[in-house]
């Protein structure tokens, strides 16, 4: 039996799945492709109701964390998002900002841990086009960087390789030669703001399912910034 065509988008808060890639999931959802959000953080350093900043008084990270959840869930319903799963890791704030020197943010967990839990995710859904923000993070934030390290080595543990060359993988659970073109061996970093699309063309055999707008290894500039 075919398995089903599925897209999973990987990112860092509450609100970049409906700025980095809103189209994408609305075109693809409407067209009966299962579309996955992954979304690691909670965005508790989002602005508090009235643009409030993370510091100034009425901002309360529990609260924010609450409108944002609850904002994610809309936005995934509106965008017909077939299957939502929130890591749970706290923000860790914009990279001027001094809360990501603290121990428990998201972009202090070790790579390893979070690219296990987003592994899984992929062995779970087994989609066959991952999208996540290009290796400069979209702005360097560091939640979107860790985002799309965590995505990239997720990716090509599982089987989808990152590594720009065909990879035998006769010993996991995808087919062999998975490929994704248009990146580095290194992950070379790109002066442009984007979105990097991995596919496995050994498992992306359906005409029907093509990023028509997106190809492997594309950069997808983006027209507005999230929130943070």
């Amino acid at each position: 039996m075919a398995e089903k065509l599925t897209l999973m988008a990987v990112h860092a808060h509450p609100d970049d799945e409906s700025s980095s890639t809103g189209g994408v999931l609305a075109k693809y959802s409407a067209e009966g492709i299962r579309t996955v959000v992954v979304t690691c953080t909670n965005g508790e350093f989002g602005d508090a109701p009235g643009q409030v900043k993370p510091g100034d008084d009425g901002h309360d990270t529990d609260s924010v964390a609450k409108i944002r959840l609850a904002e994610l869930d809309v936005a995934c319903k509106h965008l017909g998002v077939s299957d939502l799963e929130v890591l749970g890791y706290h923000d860790s704030g914009m990279p001027e900002w001094d809360y990501k020197d603290q121990p428990d943010v998201f972009s202090n967990v070790p790579l390893a841990t979070v690219t296990d839990r987003i592994a899984g995710l992929i062995d779970r859904y087994r989609p066959q086009v991952v999208v996540t923000y290009d290796d400069n993070g979209g702005y360097q934030h560091p939640d979107h960087l860790h985002a799309s390290r965590a995505a990239v080595a997720g990716v090509s543990a599982t089987g989808i390789d990152g590594g720009g060359g065909a990879a035998d993988h006769h010993d996991r659970r995808y087919p062999a030669r998975a490929r994704a073109q248009g990146r580095g061996a290194q992950g070379a970093r790109q002066p442009d703001r984007g979105i990097l699309v991995l596919q496995d063309p050994a498992r992306g055999g359906s005409a029907s399912f093509r990023l028509r707008d997106l190809h492997p290894g594309q950069r997808l500039h983006r027209n507005s910034r999230s929130r943070r």
